[in-house]
């Protein structure tokens, strides 16, 4: 109640300092250029897009990262030149001697006018999302609004260049390599065709598995021969008696008509014998004939095992022409296998070098296209538009903090002037303050000169001294 009294006795004060703040903030107001911001609002994808189309998904972690990246990006000195370039600003005459009044030439202009577009501007990332709003601030409604839209449009092409020139840059380094792998790749296939034509050899060659098979055959041959003669030897090294036994000797068509002659013979010469003497014509012409056909079966017999003998030495020959053939003919598989599995060497050099090649080139194809990418994984949500009003200074906030303002100081300035200025108000500035009993009190409208202050409804305080 007492400060409540104070209040109401010097209002004059609080009403003077709220007024003068008001009106102070008001001038002021009134002096200062007015400020517009254009806002624009832009998506920023965390999940790159590659130039096949297959989205690479990120983890939380890394796409808070990756839009800190972009953020880093937007606010850079590269995006502020590409948006001086963009609006011109270099080129304007007046631009460009305001940059010689303040800087007299010193650095370049394109840096100056970066410098202060970037300080104009606001960069704000929602919270759950991979919006971003852009704001520029300017004196200028309409410039404010194109140099918010600069900025996107700059740094989607900043963007989309730095992630190009990675690419341009392989497939330059791709391209370098791919000459060296090329001519690898021709020397192999030249090392494979000087190969097959000095050796004969042709791409579906079949020659191993033909004289491999000759091989098998020549080997069984081989081992007949072998048989054989060993028979033979064995036959021809025998005793006469043991020849003539042999099947082969005593079943030729000769020795068996000779014998059926022999035996013919010798039973007609005992049929003879029985009845004609040793020196009868019939006896002694039967005689002879049976002389003549023993000697001739005896030189068939001896023919027959000559020809034995002839046979086991023709068994030999064989056998070592067979030998000779085979041991050839290993040779010759040998050389097939060691020319088979040289050339399968350079064929697998040769397919390698070719790999490497189609693999470097389609690395380059892939690089080249993603070099020539146009699309970026930024995008304009929402342009700026010309801003209607200014966002700064704003007239009712500023008014409405000025007033409150003097209020408060108002109030410290009312009791600023009652310690300087006291006055009685109340029984309990006597008793309290003074430290005098109160008599009495008389209402306000009996008093004749009521005190200064004093409310509607109190008392009139009469008050003496102990003494």
């Amino acid at each position: 109640m007492q400060l409540l009294r104070i209040v109401v006795a010097r209002w004059w004060v609080i009403v003077l300092v709220c007024g003068v703040m008001i009106g102070a903030t008001a001038a002021v107001m009134q002096l200062l250029p007015r400020q517009y911001t254009a806002t624009t609002t832009m998506v920023i994808d965390s999940r790159p897009t590659d130039v096949l189309g297959a989205a690479n998904s990120l983890a939380p972690v890394v796409a808070q990262s990756y839009l800190a990246t972009q953020i880093d990006i937007l606010q850079s000195e590269r995006v502020a030149h590409a948006v001086v370039r963009t609006l011109g600003i270099d080129r304007n005459p007046v631009a460009r001697q305001q940059w010689m009044a303040d800087t007299n030439g010193v650095g370049t202009i394109e840096a100056y006018f970066a410098g202060r577009l970037t300080r104009s501007l606001d960069i704000r990332p929602s919270r759950d999302s991979s919006v971003v709003s852009l704001s520029f601030t300017g004196t200028d409604p309409q410039f404010a609004a194109q140099v918010a839209n600069a900025f996107a449009s700059s740094y989607i092409a900043v963007n989309l260049e730095l992630r190009n020139q990675p690419s341009k840059l392989y497939a330059n380094w791709f391209d370098d390599q791919l000459k060296g792998l090329r001519a690898d790749a021709e020397q192999a296939q030249a090392r494979v065709s000087a190969f097959q034509q000095r050796n004969g050899i042709v791409a579906s060659d079949e020659r191993l598995d033909v004289e491999n098979a000759r091989l098998t055959e020549l080997s069984q041959q081989l081992s007949i021969a072998q048989s054989q003669a060993v028979d033979a030897r064995s036959r021809s090294l025998g005793s006469a008696a043991s020849v003539r036994s042999l099947p082969e000797v005593s079943s030729t068509p000769v020795l068996q008509t000779l014998r059926s002659d022999l035996l013919r013979a010798e039973a007609r010469l005992q049929e003879a014998s029985a009845t004609m003497g040793p020196a009868h014509p019939t006896h002694e012409r039967l005689s002879a004939e049976v002389g003549s056909l023993r000697e001739r079966l005896d030189a068939e017999l001896r023919n027959a095992s000559g020809s034995v003998a002839a046979v086991s030495d023709v068994q030999r020959q064989r056998e070592a022409e067979l030998r000779s053939i085979v041991a050839g003919q290993k040779e010759k598989v040998l050389r097939l296998k060691a020319q088979r599995d040289e050339m399968l060497t350079l064929v697998r050099e040769a397919e390698t070098a070719q790999r490497v090649f189609d693999v470097a080139l389609q690395r380059l194809a892939q690089t080249r296209l993603d070099s020539q990418n146009t699309q970026a994984n930024a995008y304009v949500l929402n342009a700026a538009a010309v801003p209607g009003e200014p966002s700064s200074p704003k007239v009712r906030r500023n008014l409405i903090l000025s007033a409150v303002l003097g209020l408060l100081l108002g109030l410290a300035a009312c009791l600023m002037v009652e310690l300087l200025d006291r006055r009685i108000r109340s029984r309990s500035d006597l008793e309290v303050s003074l430290q005098m009993p109160v008599l009495g009190s008389l209402p306000r409208s009996l008093a004749r000169r009521p005190a200064v202050g004093a409310l509607p409804w109190a008392d009139t305080v009469i008050s003496t001294n102990r003494s």
